[in-house]
């Protein structure tokens, strides 16, 4: 194999050959090739085949100056990919030359080697979807259960320094991103930025070295944003993760995350934000966890600055979003959302997370993972016995007690038609020392029969049969406000916003 010492430069010089070479139309049978650069990458499309050529360049993160280092990277990154998207990536093909010239395989000196991989339609890609307006929430499930299966599924990292670990990842981002953003920020707002994120470390310290200890540490994706995820075949398939850096990906889970979410807030889809991260946590349960995140995604916020300026392009956005996360202040609190089935709960209960960041947890989710199902699946009748909704009802504390406790807002939604279940969930925001605020949800029969008749595949399992039965149960005496819920979404929204002082 040939090797080239000396600058990142002139090894990129000794490619141009093999970049021609995958830019003829003659090397992929005729057919037309588009040619997409990135900043450690030159990407190859045919239109039903990309081969991506590592750039040889030699950059403070990594070094592809070498044949040797840019086959272990293209096998590296095969090997990672292929766990999350099969379907999409196909092998890594060496390039060799001979007396004929350069050609795939291996008869001759091989030159270099790329990754190839199915294409998949550019408007797939999840950064147009959110752009075009067609993120289904349908979509925002599906992703958020493929993610969180990929964390559950993941090799854990037994580390002892998870807060000394993140302290040198933010170092390590001020460092290379004070030079390379000088001209587009106001140092004076980075400082500010990282005296607020020195803060947040020294606050979390503790969480994220019993993360470390306990399992979240994980192989991650390392750069899960939208436009490393696409549609195929119907289904999210995240890809392009980081291979050439371990510290880069084996991070915690929430750290991997957060890029996700930071991206959907930036793109303006906070709604879609919230739904993911609720969804997720469904499944995973790291509701402390969920603490974590104002600090990392405005530290991912940071990272694509950063990528932004090595590209030329406007920075500022990402920067003021980083420094917007640090902004907020919200006091934690819980709100309980309670009512009859089809008054509205699990619709009031997501519009007001959003523009209070809060974890909404669901008595119907936590019975669907309490028996492994999707949340989609209906459960049989067995399920909703006496002494299952008991074990449903406590878990459902238990979770939103770890999320109070490591300072998440948190909705609770479920029907609390007994007292017993009502009195449960305020005493858990009494021991936290939490502000306590509970809904009761009001609408007649014949109203909440027709939204629940209308319902598509959903968490609930109510039918207008439970309907109908929960006109005889006896509540109690309901202490909470009532909110009379016959109106539509739009209004019912407006009011119990201006009942909760949520703006």
């Amino acid at each position: 194999m040939t090797e080239i010492s000396g600058s990142s430069e002139a090894a990129e010089r000794h490619q141009a050959g093999t970049v021609a070479f995958l830019a003829s139309p003659s090397t992929h049978g005729g057919q037309a090739v588009t040619a997409v650069e990135t900043h450690i990458s030159r990407l190859f499309l045919t239109p039903d085949r990309v081969f991506k050529l590592k750039r040889a360049v030699a950059l403070p993160f990594l070094d592809y100056s070498t044949v040797a280092s840019r086959e272990q990277a293209c096998r590296a990154e095969f090997a990672i990919n292929r766990c999350v998207a099969p379907t999409l990536y196909i092998g890594v093909r060496p390039i060799s030359r001979s007396p004929a010239g350069l050609a795939f395989g291996t008869d001759g000196e091989i030159v270099d080697w790329v990754v190839e991989m199915r294409r998949f339609a550019e408007r797939d890609q999840f950064d147009l979807l959110v752009a075009d307006g067609r993120l289904t929430d349908a979509l925002v499930d599906t992703l958020a259960d493929t993610v969180a299966a990929a964390h559950v599924g993941a090799d854990r990292v037994t580390r002892h320094d998870g807060s000394a670990r993140f302290a040198s990842i933010e170092h390590d981002l001020i460092d290379t991103t004070r030079p390379l953003l000088r001209s587009r920020i106001n140092l004076a707002d980075l400082a500010a930025w990282r005296r607020w994120m020195n803060g947040m470390l020294e606050r979390f310290a503790p969480l994220l070295d019993a993360r470390g200890r306990h399992g979240f540490v994980r192989t991650c994706h390392g750069d899960l944003h939208l436009a490393n995820i696409c549609l195929w075949d119907g289904k999210p398939v995240p890809f392009d993760a980081i291979e050439f850096d371990p510290e880069l990906t084996e991070i915690d889970i929430m750290y991997d995350l957060a890029f996700l979410l930071m991206d959907l807030e930036h793109a303006g889809a906070g709604d879609a934000a919230n739904r993911l991260l609720n969804r997720y946590l469904s499944v995973t349960r790291d509701y402390r966890g969920a603490a974590l995140l104002p600090m990392f995604k405005s530290c991912r916020a940071v990272v694509k600055a950063l990528v932004a300026a090595m590209k030329g392009i406007p920075a500022t956005s990402y920067l003021d979003l980083a420094r917007a996360y640090g902004d907020r202040t919200e006091t934690p609190r819980l709100i309980a959302v309670g009512g009859r089935s089809g008054t509205g709960k699990s619709t009031v209960a997501a519009a007001l997370a959003v523009p209070i960041h809060a974890v909404v947890i669901s008595s119907d989710m936590v019975r669907k993972r309490l028996f492994g199902v999707p949340p989609e699946q209906p459960l049989p009748e067995s399920a909703y016995a006496r002494d299952v909704s008991e074990r449903v009802y406590r878990r459902l504390g238990i979770d939103v007690r770890r999320a109070l406790a490591g300072g998440s807002t948190v909705i609770a939604d479920a029907t609390f038609l007994e007292s017993a279940e009502r009195d449960a969930i305020a005493r858990v925001a009494e021991r936290c020392g939490t502000a306590f605020t509970g809904l009761w949800l009001e609408a007649p029969t014949d109203i909440r029969a027709g939204r629940v008749a209308a319902r598509g595949p959903n968490p609930s399992d109510a039918t207008i049969s439970v309907v109908q039965a929960q006109v005889h149960t006896d509540t109690g005496s309901v202490g909470w406000v009532r909110v009379d819920a016959k109106r539509n979404r739009a209004d019912l929204i407006q009011i119990v916003r201006e009942r909760t002082g949520i703006s």
